[in-house]
């Protein structure tokens, strides 16, 4: 979702659409950092470590 545009910018201002705030919180996953770096990320369901 945070690397389509639209999609991140709906879920950032959905609070604010919905309750008189000040600000928003730019919305975006943890996993951005390690695939920016280059790693591979893989979530297989049912696969704990």
């Amino acid at each position: 979702m945070c690397q389509t545009p639209s999609l991140s910018c709906q879920v950032t201002l959905q609070p604010l659409n919905r309750f008189p705030l000040d600000a928003a919180i730019i919305f975006s996953d943890i996993l951005v950092i390690p695939q920016a770096l280059g790693m591979e990320v893989e979530m297989r369901p049912g696969e704990v470590r």
